[in-house]
């Protein structure tokens, strides 16, 4: 159900933000935002209203204390996941025009948005199902297995799609932007090693989100922040736009990094709780 839903709502969206956009250019994606966000609600309440476990009156009655904390904490990771990388990302694009220039500024931005998109489609695909698996699995010794198990799944795609990019990286710029951009292709190599490090300390870090654990959770998004921030600050200045791009790379091999050293941590605290094999 939660698999048909997504789609359903992804298409309706879709539909939605096509139709505004060619209505009202820039106005109509913005709409398309907010109309599309309360159609996948509604979507949604039809599609489970005849499920024993769902009653329209429970959304009106008043919370236990112990569900709102929960959810608070969720709340607040996700807060913080909308800010942290928009942020970063902010003050990188400044720097790089400060320190060299407003087109290279265009350079970086044309690179990042291409590994976004093939980040968005592997993070998309596995939330799908790694997400709630990992919520439900309760044993340390089978959350351990499924972490590994996707990693051996997810590594080979990976390696093959950014391998892929990177052979073709001029017909991506061509059929993307213009040849003006080919400048991009000079960085890609650094950007898809980053990108592989960032996917693999998802799929690490994705567990502390589905098990709750705000300290970690906190750890990892602020550690990035901070050392985001300071290398690429460091490598700009040091090796002009160049500098961004290897600032990525070290900065979500770092995040790999700690992600690993957090998700064996929890296993050994699982373990020491009680929630051993």
């Amino acid at each position: 159900l939660y698999i048909r839903l997504s789609i359903v709502n992804s298409l309706i969206s879709a539909i939605i933000s096509i139709v505004l956009i060619w209505l009202y250019n820039i106005s109509g994606a913005l709409y398309a935002l907010l109309i599309g966000q309360a159609f996948s609600i509604f979507v949604t309440i039809w599609a489970i209203r005849n499920k024993s476990w769902f009653k329209m009156f429970h959304l009106f009655e008043p919370l236990p204390l112990p569900f709102i904390r929960k959810l608070g904490g969720f709340a607040l990771m996700a807060l913080i996941s909308a800010f942290v990388v928009p942020l970063g990302q902010i003050f990188v694009r400044s720097e790089i025009i400060s320190v060299t220039s407003l087109n290279n500024a265009g350079i970086w931005d044309s690179v990042n948005r291409i590994s976004g998109m093939l980040n968005m489609f592997v993070i998309t695909t596995l939330s799908t199902y790694y997400m709630p698996r990992l919520s439900e699995i309760s044993r340390v010794d089978l959350l351990r297995k499924e972490v590994w198990n996707t990693l051996r799944i997810v590594l080979p795609f990976l390696l093959f799609s950014v391998v892929l990019i990177y052979v073709f990286r001029y017909q991506v710029i061509s059929l993307l932007y213009s040849k003006s951009f080919y400048r991009a292709t000079d960085f890609f190599a650094y950007q898809i090693l980053g990108d592989v490090f960032k996917l693999v300390s998802w799929l690490f870090a994705m567990v502390t989100i589905a098990k709750a654990k705000i300290k970690y959770f906190l750890v990892l998004e602020l550690s990035f922040m901070v050392y985001y921030v300071l290398f690429s600050k460091y490598y700009i200045y040091t090796f002009g736009l160049e500098g961004a791009f290897k600032a990525y790379v070290l900065t979500h091999a770092l995040n790999c990094a700690l992600s690993m050293l957090i998700f064996f941590q929890m296993l050994k605290d699982d373990k020491t709780s009680g929630r051993s094999e």
